[in-house]
């Protein structure tokens, strides 16, 4: 028998909120949202990245090309993978840290 414990993403998007992706933990029948306190799964370019967005949230893609002088398509992969996997939320062309709580 299962214990049914893992780990789910849940995508929410719709007319009245902002998309984004959430990690949730399932511990029998209970779901419960996953912190992101550490970024220790990332690359180093992932962490500054996301770093620069937790000091200047609702930055561009742009701001951050030139503040830390990284190629414009690095930048625009670190992206996609961040919001893909729940750390970010990316309304219009601003980038705000994911914060579900």
């Amino acid at each position: 028998m299962s214990d049914n414990a893992g780990s789910y993403q849940l995508h929410a998007e719709g007319k009245d909120i902002q998309q984004g992706t959430f990690r949730l933990s399932k511990k029998g029948v209970e779901f419960s949202w996953e912190a992101k306190s550490s970024s220790d799964d990332l690359g180093s370019t992932q962490r500054l990245v996301l770093d620069f967005i937790k000091q200047h949230n609702g930055c561009t893609q742009t701001e951050i090309v030139k503040d830390l002088r990284k190629k414009k398509s690095q930048i625009s992969n670190i992206i996609s993978i961040l919001c893909r996997e729940g750390y970010l939320i990316k309304k219009d062309n601003e980038l705000f840290i994911n914060n579900p709580c």
